[in-house]
């Protein structure tokens, strides 16, 4: 009997971090994210991404000194951000969770870890 509960416990953990891990990226990106955002010129800099249901996002650049909107979409495993501070270059990043609280951000050679607040 105990054989048997302890396999049906085993199950039901299964299920639950599949049910976890199943969402769409749309919604497992949503809230607030801290990480070394990649500026223009290579440099990182410590950044807080705030991804709003909807589609819009916040940006805060070292510790909110500098801060700026955007406008995020998911293709796929991809996330199109187009930016108010230049909204003629849209830019991507290919999205990997490593876990609810973890994903990796790469654009070409560029990569970010960012870490869910």
């Amino acid at each position: 009997m105990k054989r048997y509960l302890l396999i049906g416990i085993i199950v039901m953990v299964f299920l639950l971090g599949c049910s976890v891990t199943s969402k769409p990226t749309s919604e497992r990106i949503i809230g607030v994210w801290t990480g070394m955002q990649t500026a223009a010129n290579g440099e990182k800099v410590p950044a807080k991404w705030e991804f709003v249901e909807g589609g819009t996002m916040l940006v805060e650049v070292a510790g909110g000194v500098f801060s700026y909107g955007a406008t995020w979409e998911v293709n796929g495993n991809r996330i199109d951000i187009v930016t108010e501070l230049d909204p003629e270059k849209p830019t991507y990043r290919d999205v990997e969770f490593k876990s609810n609280d973890v994903m990796v951000l790469t654009k070409l050679d560029i990569v970010e870890t960012w870490q869910r607040q």
